[in-house]
């Protein structure tokens, strides 16, 4: 741990103390809601053996909605494990437009919000 600065760790008859904030490097990877998913960042505190705070982040391309644009999300940590994910912006009202460059078949459209279910799970 002496080379991880943003980890401390320490046990004491009230319980564990522990601190871990984790960047992590590209080629890092999970699936988020199906989608690839490079990590960037996790974070755990628990004081006197109870969680108190924990996340994982990431970021995710959605070929509909951004395909050239990462999205980041967040997947909260509680005391029964991971909880459900959200897009950190929100993603609220913006226009998406699908073949702009052909009169005919071009589509204009403005997404209200976009939330992510896992269908049949």
């Amino acid at each position: 741990m002496d080379n991880h600065p943003e980890t401390n760790a320490w046990l004491t008859s009230d319980g564990l103390d522990l601190k871990v904030e984790h960047s992590f490097s590209t080629g890092e990877n999970c699936s988020f809601n199906t989608f690839n998913s490079p990590l960037t960042q996790s974070n755990i505190v628990i004081e006197q053996s109870v969680l108190q705070e924990g996340y994982l982040k990431g970021t995710i391309k959605v070929p509909f909605l951004k395909d050239d644009e990462p999205m980041p999300y967040t997947l909260p940590l509680s005391v029964d494990g991971f909880t459900h994910g959200y897009l950190d912006d929100g993603y609220q009202h913006f226009t998406v437009e699908l073949n702009p460059d052909k009169e005919k078949l071009h589509v204009t459209m403005t997404v209200k919000q976009a939330i992510l279910l896992i269908m049949n799970a």
